[in-house]
């Protein structure tokens, strides 16, 4: 379990082994005076057999600024800002998908790319009975960058036949001169006549707090304006 520069082997492990792997929150989050339920509910998840549903539901606001380290080791989020999650297009409605998750930290599962590691069109052909809930979160990438980055992969067929796609939050540096390409922009080239659902501002990654996303689970995303719930199921992986 983790996110960033892990969740490239965590990728690598499902698409490679069938294992049920987490994207989540790291040990550094797991501090005994956390407070938030979404952090405090990742080691719970795990202890989910197949049999039984995990429902995570979207936090009520989120931290946009870290407490270093070594001034605070164990300090608690601070979640100043509200959440909203929102769908691409625009629409507000209710909109309810479902799919086997696989995704990561955008930033390095990228480069898996190509390969055998992280042949993403491979896995919903796979898995195309059941369909496939692609999700990501940019943490470093410029506008510019990110509209590279996701051109390749759309060459790649990593976004054809999916049932859905989460995005998360971003933690890049935020654009300010009003006449430079922005990352909303970026998402509506990309995927603006995408035939399946897209959220954004989705707790995934490095804008705490986030789910805990396990690559290879079946999983319901309900979403709703005024919350959203994501239930996840254990299930064999082909």
């Amino acid at each position: 379990m983790g996110y960033s520069d892990t969740s490239t082997l965590l990728m690598a492990f499902t698409m490679k082994l069938g294992w049920a792997t987490a994207h989540g929150p790291c040990l550094m989050d797991l501090a005994p005076t956390q407070t938030d339920p979404l952090t405090r509910s990742a080691l719970r998840a795990l202890q989910h057999s197949g049999d039984t549903p995990f429902v995570q539901r979207s936090s009520a606001s989120f931290q946009t600024q870290w407490t270093p380290f070594e001034q605070g080791v164990d300090a608690p989020f601070s979640l100043t800002v509200p959440t909203q999650w929102r769908r691409l297009d625009g629409d507000q409605g209710a909109v309810r998908f479902s799919g086997r998750l696989m995704g990561g930290c955008l930033d390095t599962v990228a480069w898996l790319a190509g390969s055998s590691w992280g042949d993403v069109p491979s896995f919903c052909h796979r898995h195309r009975d059941d369909g496939v809930i692609l999700y990501f979160e940019n943490a470093e990438m410029s506008p510019c960058g990110l509209m590279r980055c996701l051109l390749s992969l759309k060459r790649q067929g990593w976004f054809e036949d999916l049932a859905g796609l989460l995005i998360g939050r971003s933690a890049a540096p935020a654009v300010t001169d009003s006449s430079a390409l922005h990352e909303h922009e970026v998402l509506d080239r990309v995927f603006g006549s995408a035939q399946y659902p897209v959220l954004v501002d989705v707790d995934i990654g490095h804008q705490p707090p986030q789910m805990t996303l396990m690559n290879g689970t079946l999983a319901t995303v309900t979403f709703d304006p005024v919350g959203t719930e994501v239930l996840q199921r254990l299930s064999p992986v082909a």
